[in-house]
């Protein structure tokens, strides 16, 4: 059982919460909880607000899985973008050993404390992500094929990183 860290604040179109292997159609209010998959489909769009006040913001054609999002302690926050875009409010970063993280096929983007958009898409026939930062900073990590970090950059607002699966 995985501990619910936030809930729906917005549903239009066709979107599906997959948890625990099962299909479900939220609503406003519907609980949101860790390792739960979230798809939206063509035209359709999802608002989520976390526990720590986070907003996060589906649009169409997105996929996304709350992997991980702690509250107490050491608050690991970890999301995974796997296609299409998002946008992220993280009003609350307390530093130390509190992260929030999402990750894509290509990158890692560390938040700390910002307003962001990624997104994630085929470009041809390579795999992109895009980070815009539009108030605080990012740190953005590059990931090789395996996974592993190649190369790590700082952006601020205004400034946008694109990150390719060919490096």
């Amino acid at each position: 059982y995985a501990a619910t860290v936030g809930k729906f604040t917005s549903v239009v179109g066709n979107v599906i919460l997959t948890r625990d292997g099962k299909d479900y159609r939220p609503v406003v209010n519907s609980a949101v909880n860790e390792k739960d998959l979230i798809v939206t489909g063509d035209g359709a769009s999802a608002v989520m607000v976390f526990t720590d006040d986070s907003t996060i913001t589906l649009s169409p054609k997105t996929r996304m899985q709350v992997r991980e999002f702690g509250i107490a302690g050491k608050a690991s926050k970890e999301l995974l973008l796997s296609i299409g875009k998002l946008v992220a409010n993280v009003t609350k970063f307390n530093g130390g050993n509190n992260k929030f993280e999402v990750h894509s096929p290509t990158a890692v983007c560390g938040v700390r404390g910002t307003l962001f958009g990624l997104e994630v898409a085929m470009v041809g026939t390579v795999m992109t992500t895009t980070a815009t930062c539009t108030t605080g900073a990012l740190s953005v990590s590059a990931l090789s094929a395996t996974g592993a970090i190649v190369a790590t950059s700082g952006i601020v607002a205004g400034q946008t990183a694109v990150i390719t699966s060919t490096g």
